[in-house]
């Protein structure tokens, strides 16, 4: 009885000292909790205060791009390639040759063409030559026409004065013979060289009258015959022009039948031309990209450039198809961003920076993501901002 009350005292005691071992225990594990959560949340309010978070805009379409447009090359006409004359990433110089197409039918439209405008240039000096004769036999009717006025003229002139002397020599033997002092056939004989000089002096001035009008009658004819050679002059004039015309559009299309390079530079973009292949126009032939320095062009939507990038931020540029933790990344730092969308999209440029992470040359074409870094601001001032963007979501749905 007495070891059985002995047990049990012993087990209340021992029970008691454990539950105030565990009271003194507990107390002291919340406190140490407690003030672990005090300084946490102390540092969580200073870094949600003071601390600054990054914020970037990230483009997926950002490529590495020569300081210069790239000039595409296009098939001006439809035809089958003869002779391929470039290979992709080759230096050409503005004006060589790149493609040449089959031209055959178009040189013998030159050739023919130049057969035309060369058979015109014969009639036209023979008819040229027949103006000129024409010209110098009106010039000799004229001169024959002078001549014969002139000697009309002065048979007038030359029967004037006997004329006058026969009237006056007429009237003074009508006078003696009414006297009878002279017989009547002197009478008649003075009115006969009377009549007769005054008929020559009729016919010289008829005369006249005649070379005038078959003078001008010859002068309308050949006017006429003048003008109809100058008028097939014109005409073979005009077709020259049109057959010269032919000719430097026969010569145009054999022109556009070798692709030049526009400009000076290296075939940046070739697809797989081989003689033979028909190009249709407006078809692509190579991209030409000119000499010069290299930047980084991405496109970002509108409300993440607007207002948001800035010339002078900085900004990473990693490579698809090299792994950035192997290879590096490209540094570059904004330095223009269009002002107006095109296709839901803003351009934004941005120079090559420095960067020595970098290990690989870089090209044109490169296509990788772009991070710009717009602005650092405080994790209150994130959870805040973005809060309000759940809210405003929350309304909006």
């Amino acid at each position: 009885m007495e070891t059985r009350t002995y047990l049990v005292a012993m087990t209340i005691t021992g029970f008691t000292k454990t539950l105030r071992a565990l009271d003194q225990s507990g107390t002291r594990t919340v406190v140490w909790w407690f003030l672990a959560a005090v300084v946490l949340a102390g540092a969580l309010g200073t870094w949600m205060t003071l601390g600054r978070v990054q914020l970037d805009e990230i483009s997926e379409e950002a490529r590495i791009e020569i300081d210069g447009s790239a000039f595409v090359v296009q098939a001006p006409v439809t035809g089958r390639v003869i002779r391929v004359n470039y290979a992709l990433g080759q230096a050409v110089a503005a004006g060589a040759v790149l493609v040449e197409i089959d031209s055959g039918r178009e040189r013998l439209q030159v050739n023919e063409e130049q057969s035309r405008t060369q058979a015109v240039e014969p009639e036209l000096l023979a008819l040229r030559n027949e103006i000129g004769l024409e010209t110098s036999a009106q010039e000799v009717e004229r001169r024959a026409s002078r001549a014969a006025l002139d000697e009309a003229r002065a048979k007038i002139q030359e029967t004037d004065a006997p004329r006058k002397l026969a009237e006056r020599e007429r009237a003074r033997t009508e006078e003696l013979s009414q006297a009878g002092l002279a017989p009547k056939r002197d009478v008649e004989r003075a009115a006969s060289e009377l009549e007769r000089l005054r008929t020559v002096a009729a016919t010289a001035q008829s005369a006249i009258a005649r070379i005038e009008t078959e003078q001008d009658k010859r002068e309308k004819e050949r006017e006429i015959r003048i003008a109809a050679i100058r008028s097939k002059i014109a005409k073979l004039e005009g077709d020259r022009q049109t057959f010269g015309a032919g000719v430097k559009r026969a010569q145009q299309d054999v022109a556009n039948r070798q692709i030049l390079a526009p400009i000076a530079g290296r075939v940046g973009e070739a697809p797989v031309l081989l003689p033979g292949s028909v190009l249709k126009e407006g078809d692509r032939i190579a991209a030409i990209v000119p000499a010069g320095g290299l930047r980084i062009v991405a496109q970002f939507p509108p409300a993440a450039a607007h207002g948001r990038i800035r010339p002078g931020q900085k900004a990473l540029m990693r490579l698809r198809g090299y792994p950035w933790a192997e290879f590096g990344v490209v540094e570059g730092e904004v330095t223009a961003v269009a002002s107006e969308d095109r296709d839901a999209k803003v351009r934004v440029e941005l120079a090559v920076a420095s960067s020595p992470s970098l290990r690989i040359p870089l090209r044109h074409g490169l296509p990788g993501a772009l991070e710009v870094q717009v602005e650092k601001i405080s994790p209150l001032t994130l959870l805040l901002r973005q809060s309000g963007q759940w809210l405003k979501q929350g309304r909006g749905q």
